[in-house]
């Protein structure tokens, strides 16, 4: 069966072992991209009005290459905006195969499988009022945008730090290992994003149950090879798709190879 992702690239980074190097160059575009964006932005635009949702096209870092090499994983940025993500990647993603994946904007995002202190894998259903995959699993993640340290500081993990805190109300003390497990992007939009996996030290009961205006509900899952398995396969198809490489992804590395060939036939005999 084909994923409805592809992995980059596949690892166990520390920090340290994430190296960000900057480009200048920026997303390519034509007369028909330009007008493809625009369309996209007015419609996401009326959306956003009658969903009483705030929108504006914020900066964005735009995957331009990486490189592992030696137990190190570089990655260079370059930037783009919400505006290009939504009109490229996220509502032509097409325009990739008529003029090169150079016309996207590959605003990049950060996702992780979180496991509590009591092995509990945490899954968030997302809300029917997010633009991006309503109403589907996902693991905690937001986009790579900048912060108070400027366009030019991006630390992934502080990034992912703050996703935790909030969607999930987990302060950083509470966060006791935390690992880039590598680089995927989303089979059908191409948008690239990174996966990592966070380890805790409180148990599922000390985690936020409360709905956030991103989800509408937080399950936990046991941290068995089986148990993952099941919820995995048994919606796969509502799954966002770099949530679902980011759980399997922790599955391979948690539970072996055999646990992944497991989950693919399982999937397989499913479509058949």
């Amino acid at each position: 069966m084909k994923l409805p992702y592809e992995v980059l690239v596949q690892g166990y980074f520390v920090e340290s072992e994430v190296t960000i190097d900057w480009t200048s160059d920026t997303m390519k575009s034509n007369p028909e991209t330009e007008r493809l964006i625009e369309e996209a932005w007015s419609a996401r635009e009326a959306e956003a009005r009658k969903n009483n949702q705030l929108l504006f096209p914020g900066t964005l870092y735009r995957l331009a290459d990486w490189s592992e090499a030696g137990g190190t994983l570089n990655i260079v940025f370059g930037f783009t905006d919400y505006k290009d993500l939504v009109g490229t990647n996220l509502c032509h993603p097409e325009i990739a195969e008529e003029y090169g994946t150079e016309y996207l904007s590959n605003g990049t995002a950060a996702c992780t499988v979180v496991i509590t202190v009591d092995h509990k894998l945490v899954v968030q259903q997302r809300s029917d009022r997010v633009y991006e995959h309503p109403g589907k699993y996902h693991v905690c993640g937001g986009n790579l945008e900048p912060d108070e340290g400027g366009p030019k500081y991006l630390s992934p993990f502080s990034i992912m730090k703050r996703e935790l805190w909030e969607e999930l109300w987990i302060e950083p003390e509470y966060i006791a290992d935390m690992h880039c497990l590598g680089l995927v992007k989303d089979g059908h939009t191409l948008k690239p994003e990174m996966i990592f996996q966070t380890l805790l030290r409180v148990q599922a009961d000390d985690i936020a149950r409360g709905k956030g205006p991103e989800h509408r509900q937080l399950l936990l899952i046991n941290e068995s090879a089986s148990d993952l398995l099941e919820f995995l396969a048994s919606r796969i198809d509502q799954f966002v798709p770099v949530g679902l490489a980011c759980l399997v992804t922790y599955g391979q590395r948690r539970f072996g190879n055999p646990w992944v060939m497991a989950f693919l036939a399982r999937v397989s005999n499913q479509e058949s």
